[in-house]
């Protein structure tokens, strides 16, 4: 069963390119005991706090020179809990694709690009959002522009994301890629031949690009291992990256399995099933290249199991089993190598319909 999800929607957004979100699909709260940061208050390497000019600019003052790397501002953001969070930033600007950095805990989400402001230099503050992933406690935010003129800054502020696609115990949960949040400079193409009639592509660059992906937030019933399998269109050798929950990155080789997603081709095919540890609650999974082309992604199958039991070897709910010898979770298709997936017990699955993310 299906249970649409509540959108969150900045008020008074702006369009804003790689790899910033209009809107997207999931509940969020604010939960931080501090949930907008004001500027003026970070630590800057230059200063330049300026006073706004109209009411629109929250504290009524604003950062400015992000310009080359010459200014950034850090803060410290405490949370009370690990997880994927929407971080919202105020800015202002009257020229269109400017474009400043977000570095979360050392993990860099460069060239946020930001639609023009409006008609002043000093207000009319618009917003920008971007999905990041928080640690519990204290956490390192730090904004900048290392090439070129980045937009002023007003504040940040964070919410949680408090529902992804619910994932459920012995069960393949499916995830349609053009229903994951699609960053601008992705696209989303009609496919007759992909299992909702649309797949993702341009993701990476000739050389690679972090700043093209898409992202998967999923909602655990417990911490533990789940076993991930993603479904392509790949007519040549590529890789993909996936990071969960904004560490390190794990890169997958995917095969040429002579399929683009074209009319008259073939269905997508799976890869190998892929082990990812998930914490209890939202995750976020991150797919890109950063070396070069990705494949083209048709959808993702999440699946968690039953945990085993340490002291009798047996599945939790079922019977004596060898764990040399159990199921395995693979399917009939001939290119995917299944390996094991283990742990995770949960309740029942109520899968999302999120909504692409647009500019």
């Amino acid at each position: 069963m299906k249970k649409l999800l509540s959108t969150l929607l900045i008020a008074s957004m702006t369009t804003c390119a790689i790899p910033a979100l209009s809107a997207f699909a999931a509940e969020s709260t604010d939960i931080l005991s501090q949930p907008r940061y004001e500027l003026e208050d970070a630590t800057l390497t230059k200063d330049d706090i300026r006073n706004g000019g109209d009411d629109t600019v929250s504290g009524g003052k604003f950062v400015g020179g992000f310009d080359n790397g010459e200014q950034t501002a850090t803060l410290t953001v405490t949370a009370p809990k690990a997880g994927a969070y929407a971080l919202t930033v105020g800015f202002i600007t009257m020229d269109g694709g400017r474009q400043f950095d977000v570095t979360v805990n050392g993990k860099t989400i460069n060239n946020v690009t930001c639609g023009a402001s409006g008609s002043s230099w000093e207000g009319d503050v618009k917003t920008c959002t971007v999905v990041v992933a928080l640690n519990a406690g204290e956490n390192t935010v730090v904004l900048g522009q290392d090439s070129g003129f980045g937009p002023s800054i007003d504040y940040i502020e964070f919410a949680e994301i408090t529902d992804g696609v619910e994932l459920t115990v012995g069960e393949a949960v499916k995830i349609e890629a053009e229903n994951a949040y699609v960053v601008s400079g992705v696209s989303v193409s009609d496919s007759e031949v992909a299992s909702g009639g649309k797949l993702v592509n341009d993701i990476g660059g000739e050389n690679g690009n972090v700043d093209r992906y898409l992202e998967f937030v999923v909602d655990a019933p417990a911490a533990g291992k789940a076993s991930l399998v993603i479904y392509y269109f790949c007519a040549a050798e590529r890789n993909i990256e996936l990071s969960v929950n904004g560490g390190d990155a794990t890169v997958i080789s995917v095969a040429n399995n002579n399929t683009w997603g074209n009319p008259g081709d073939s269905a997508a095919t799976a890869h190998e099933v892929i082990t990812v540890d998930l914490q209890e609650g939202v995750n976020s999974l991150k797919l890109y290249n950063s070396t070069g082309w990705g494949p083209n992604l048709d959808y993702v199958e999440i699946t968690v199991a039953e945990a085993e039991n340490e002291d009798d070897g047996v599945i939790d709910g079922g019977t004596d089993t060898d764990p040399d010898t159990a199921p395995s979770t693979g399917d009939a298709v001939t290119c995917a190598l299944v390996l094991a997936a283990i742990a995770l017990t949960g309740t029942a699955i109520a899968v999302s319909k999120k909504r692409r993310i647009t500019e």
